[in-house]
């Protein structure tokens, strides 16, 4: 009993020295102005386009939409009855009786979005019989209008800052580019990082150099997480306060890859942020160990890694990656591309790489994380091993003199 009470004493304070590290190095963080800075501006990024009422293509579905497709169908039929086949003289009157429907509904109502669905239906099967274009766009928007007909009061959003926290953090994270979000990480693991050199404290620190780093590595994970909740904390009250918390049910609807894909505000915002979360270990992962090198090349590889998928060559069609884009986890920072936002408007295919999907993302950055620590690793093997032979070369020329 004893010895296993002693056993715990030790491993006790083994630990004291790298968790008391480790609140040093967060201790630094925490007083760092360049840290703060970053996290401040990034809130206010996140927070702009509920500032500037960003537009939330409500055109694309209301009354007046109705209205003009109601007097399109009218001509049509008026224009071409004699000319149009069974087939669609049949389905155009069917598109009539709904779009009628819509117009004679309140707006927003169950009954105008039922409408609404039923007619882009009909719109859908006579794209699908070769008499329309634009191939998923009328099954995109018959699963919006069905989606917005099951929602209770039905609301209909004009801009950003008339969404409620869950839509609206549903919005920001697919419209503004990831760095927003991960550049409190970049600057905080830059800043763990430079204190590993030099004659500092903390580079300096008595423990194994071995210890330091999977320490920083750790703090700097711990640093992504936290920026993570602290850039959404701010645009998540702000709407909560102004327009309530939302319904995690409201419908999503995007075309990915050719698939109208139909999902909900609170799924949106889970997928974002476990993309983010994961996309922020790997980023600092990564920054840690090229910050070997120094710390200017840790913050050169995270910036560069966050700029990267939003250069337009990146997801060009006739870029020579396109093959592999969905293998490559900076793809899995244009969450827009990926996961998309919410939006009346959804006419056109977001995907730039067809088989990027968030369970791959996931399963890739992962990877990312996995062979950082494993490159890490070898690194110090190969780092002790070339102290070794140094110290034994060393030793041997000093007898030799």
């Amino acid at each position: 009993m004893g010895m296993r009470i002693a056993s715990k004493r030790q491993r006790a304070e083994s630990l004291r020295p790298p968790l008391a590290y480790a609140a040093d190095l967060l201790r630094v963080c925490l007083r760092d102005k360049a840290i703060a800075a970053s996290l401040i501006a990034c809130q206010a990024l996140l927070l702009l386009p509920m500032i500037v009422g960003f537009p939330m293509n409500e055109e694309a579905i209301n009354r007046d939409r109705a209205l003009s497709m109601l007097g399109i169908v009218r001509n049509e039929l008026s224009a071409y009855k004699d000319e149009f086949p069974e087939e669609l003289y049949d389905l155009t009157q069917q598109q009539y009786r709904h779009y009628s429907d819509a117009v004679a509904a309140k707006y927003p109502s169950k009954e105008f979005f039922r409408a609404m669905a039923a007619a882009s239906e009909v719109e859908d099967a006579e794209q699908r019989a070769g008499y329309l274009t634009g191939d998923s766009m009328h099954s995109a928007y018959a699963k919006l209008f069905d989606g917005l007909s099951n929602i209770d009061g039905t609301p209909v959003y004009v801009t950003a800052a008339d969404l409620p926290a869950l839509e609206y953090l549903s919005f920001a994270l697919g419209l503004m580019p990831a760095i927003v979000v991960l550049l409190p990480a970049v600057v905080a693991t830059t800043s763990i990082v430079r204190r590993l050199r030099g004659q500092t404290l903390l580079a300096n620190a008595p423990i194994g150099r071995a210890a330091r780093r999977a320490v920083a590595t750790m703090a700097s994970i711990a640093c992504a997480a936290a920026g993570l909740a602290a850039v959404l904390m701010p645009a998540a009250l702000v709407a909560l306060l102004r327009n309530g918390i939302g319904d995690p049910a409201y419908p999503l609807v995007h075309i990915i890859a050719g698939d109208v894909v139909a999902s909900s505000a609170g799924r949106a915002i889970a997928e974002d942020i476990a993309l983010l979360a994961l996309a922020g270990i790997a980023l600092v992962s990564v920054m840690c160990v090229v910050g070997r090198a120094g710390a200017a090349g840790a913050l050169a590889a995270g910036v560069a890694l966050c700029v990267l998928p939003l250069l337009p060559p990146y997801s060009a069609s006739s870029a020579p990656w396109t093959a592999f884009g969905a293998w490559l986890p900076t793809t899995y920072l244009r969450l827009d591309q990926v996961i998309g936002q919410m939006t009346y408007s959804v006419a056109f295919d977001i995907s730039a790489f067809p088989q990027a999907t968030v369970e791959r993302g996931a399963a890739i950055l992962v990877c990312v994380v996995a062979t950082a620590c494993l490159v890490g690793i070898a690194l110090e093997v190969w780092g002790n091993a070339r102290d070794r032979h140094r110290l034994a070369k060393g030793g041997s020329d000093d007898r030799a003199r």
